[in-house]
């Protein structure tokens, strides 16, 4: 994630950065923690629907604007499941080249649909294989929020 460049996480993170803020803004800092406690809540969340989704047979998954998500490698898929991963073509692209860099392998088959939500994305996810008849679980995970009404 490191190669991605520097941002506000990352600065955030800093145990120096957390200390100065909860002595300048004690509850500033306490929204800061809510919010990281809030993503962990958030994966362990949509993880355990990935299991309970297995569990029950489905082995299509869709996961809209993945970004770095990394379902596809951590989490323990049955054989046979397909993740969809949809997101820019630049994203997946650096996704790729980094954990091959690491020698990473997903724990399933991964797909990946280089295309931009706003763009005809069923097309090209169905381009690369998704069975449109097969039961899917899907993901949009932090996602609607910004995205434009028309997409």
């Amino acid at each position: 994630v490191e190669r991605a460049g520097a941002g506000a996480w990352s600065v955030i993170a800093r145990d120096d950065v957390r200390q100065q803020l909860a002595e300048l803004d004690p509850e500033a800092d306490r929204i800061m923690q809510y919010a990281v406690d809030y993503q962990a809540v958030r994966t362990r969340f949509f993880d355990g629907f990935f299991e309970r989704a297995s569990r029950a047979g489905i082995t299509q998954v869709v996961i809209l604007a993945a970004g770095l998500d990394s379902r596809a490698y951590r989490l323990d898929w049955p054989a046979g499941t397909t993740v969809y991963e949809i997101d820019q073509p630049l994203v997946l692209q650096y996704k790729r080249q980094t954990l091959d860099e690491h020698d990473v392998r997903s724990a399933c088959l991964r797909r990946e649909v280089a295309v931009d939500l706003r763009q005809d994305w069923p097309v090209a996810l169905q381009r690369e294989g998704f069975d449109v008849t097969a039961p899917t679980a899907w993901l949009a995970e932090g996602l609607l929020m910004y995205l434009p009404t028309e997409a």
